[in-house]
């Protein structure tokens, strides 16, 4: 994937881009979703340039850990 933001390290660029994404989706409306590339529209504004494709994937990678937060195990 392609990211151009902060140079230096990848892991943080792509940390801040999934906080931008993760902000994006917070405040879409839920009944009618934006699309992967309207999301990867909107992160420009975010100093973000970002294929829709890798939208997806993080997208995919946030729901997962939402899933995994939510999710409580009883071993009582």
């Amino acid at each position: 994937h392609r990211l151009n933001h902060i140079p230096g390290d990848g892991e943080a660029s792509s940390d801040a881009a999934k906080a931008c994404l993760k902000k994006l989706i917070d405040q879409e409306d839920k009944r009618k979703p934006l699309s992967d590339q309207k999301l990867s529209d909107h992160m420009v504004a975010c100093g973000f340039t970002i294929a829709r494709r890798t939208v997806a994937k993080y997208r995919e990678e946030l729901e997962y850990r939402e899933l995994l937060g939510e999710k409580t195990i009883d071993m009582g």
